[in-house]
């Protein structure tokens, strides 16, 4: 079972990327994962956990259990469901996107495309 320090530096390798550039730009301690890899750290604080997630395009879940094999079901999805999640995730809070933050404008027209893909699929 991998731990979180190998998952972490597993998804900055494949971005090509440092985990120093990552906990930057993630805005947590560089000394974080310094921790984690010395074994001073065990884990990481459900907000830490989230920063790195949103950070990687992954859930949490996924962060912190990278070797649970997913039943090929769960890869079906309800669209309407997914536009409602993907909303309520640009409320109130920072979205990042490739490992930089989205302004406000840029996250207004996310949401403008996803009420159009919203209404198309209500058509249907």
């Amino acid at each position: 079972m991998a731990n979180l320090y190998e998952t972490v530096t597993k998804l900055c390798e494949e971005k090509g990327i440092s985990g120093y550039r990552m906990a930057k730009e993630c805005g947590i301690s560089p000394g974080w994962l310094t921790d984690l890899k010395a074994g001073r750290r065990k884990g990481a604080s459900a907000e830490t956990a989230n920063k790195i997630a949103n950070y990687f395009g992954i859930t949490v879940d996924e962060l912190l259990n990278p070797d649970i094999k997913k039943d090929p079901a769960e890869d079906e999805v309800d669209l309407q469901e997914e536009i409602a999640k993907l909303k309520k995730r640009t409320e109130g809070s920072s979205v990042f996107f490739n490992g930089k933050e989205l302004d406000l404008e840029t996250i207004a027209a996310i949401n403008a495309s996803l009420d159009v893909i919203e209404k198309m699929l209500e058509a249907k």
